[in-house]
């Protein structure tokens, strides 16, 4: 390798750095090839002092200020058997114990609330119905101004309907996000049990 080979690889591998700082090292590395030269030594026993451009230490100082050490990861080993046997017990008498009665609980409360709002917007399209259709519906209590008034009665249906509409969705929604959540839990007892 020659000293200009060396120089290009050694910019290339400066790429990392600022313009500023890849100057500085460059000079640095041109001033000891022509000390070299003046002295009459080899350029190739420069090159082994400097070591190989992605090597040297020239580009080591400037670097470590810029770039991050990768995280060693940590291996884990899977349990052993009996330790599975343990974590499994543990983690049965405590979702049964601690977590279940809140799972199911909250899963209910969603489930009755969605039924509600599908309740209301049954009972707010049966009030439209009934005040298109002009047949007063004996299974709804309706006050009878609501009833005698048509503009009340298609509003309060709609509102009964939209309020139903927008019950169902919300608890689909969070529904939706404790299926995640539980689904997530799942997957950690797993790992939990495994071991890694």
């Amino acid at each position: 390798m020659d000293k200009y080979t060396y120089l290009h690889e050694l910019n290339q591998s400066l790429s990392a750095l600022t313009a500023e700082e890849r100057s500085h090292v460059m000079k640095d590395a041109e001033a000891k090839f022509d000390q070299a030269e003046e002295a009459g030594r080899p350029i190739s026993e420069v090159i082994d002092e400097l070591g190989l451009p992605k090597s040297t230490s020239l580009v080591k100082e400037p670097q470590r200020i810029y770039k991050t050490p990768e995280p060693v990861a940590q291996r884990t080993t899977p349990n052993q058997p009996i330790t599975m046997i343990l974590i499994i017990i543990a983690l049965l008498l405590f979702n049964t114990i601690i977590v279940l009665g809140p799972f199911v609980g909250t899963w209910g409360i969603i489930l009755g609330f969605f039924i509600s709002g599908i309740a209301l917007a049954i009972s707010g399209i049966l009030i439209v119905l009934s005040g298109i259709l002009a047949f007063p519906i004996s299974f709804i209590s309706i006050p009878l101004i609501v009833m005698s008034h048509p503009v009340l009665l298609f509003s309060t249906g709609f509102f009964l309907l939209g309020l139903g509409g927008l019950l169902s969705l919300l608890t689909i929604y969070i529904g939706r996000f404790l299926g995640i959540l539980s689904y997530r839990y799942a997957k950690w007892n797993i790992k939990v049990i495994r071991g890694y």
